[in-house]
């Protein structure tokens, strides 16, 4: 099975900061982790390169991701998110349930902001954050996060994919 790793400037720009992913991460887009991602992300209208963009940003693609606030998987979806998706406890580290259930999740917040900063913004801060500000909320996290998010998305559509 071949291995895709993203170009050693782009990891070591998402290393030194430009991420919100722990630098201890797995940095390989395996070809088995793309056509999973662009499966989950053709069945709810979204470009792959987008839900691939939003899970290497989020755990570098690592299965057993799990951020300091209690987010988990490739997609680091928060379980009581996961739990509303209908993603039982004990599958929130499965590749096809945390890819599925990121897929979801982001599509209906472009549903509900009409456009991916906020939506990306909603993805990381929380819907009421974005709406309480009326768009991106001032965090620096969730500006940084809407940034890389958006550059490893043109990033990956310029390669055409991983």
């Amino acid at each position: 099975m071949r291995s895709l790793v993203l170009n050693a400037a782009l990891v070591c720009l998402l290393c030194l900061g430009l991420g919100s992913a722990p630098v201890a991460a797995c940095g390989a887009i395996r070809e088995e982790m793309w056509v999973k991602t662009e499966r989950y992300a053709r069945r709810v209208g979204l470009e792959p390169e987008l839900l691939g963009a939003l899970v290497w940003v989020e755990s570098r693609y690592c299965v057993q991701a799990v951020s300091p606030e209690g987010a988990r998987g490739l997609g680091q979806l928060m379980p009581a998110t996961a739990r509303g998706l209908g993603i039982p406890p004990d599958r929130l580290h499965d590749p096809d349930w945390n890819l599925w259930g990121a897929a979801r999740y982001l599509r209906s917040l472009w549903e509900a902001f009409g456009d991916w900063p906020r939506a990306l913004a909603a993805y990381n801060a929380g819907p009421t954050a974005v709406r309480r500000y009326g768009g991106i909320p001032p965090f620096p996290e969730t500006r940084r996060y809407v940034r890389d998010v958006l550059y490893v998305y043109g990033w990956l559509k310029r390669r055409g994919g991983a």
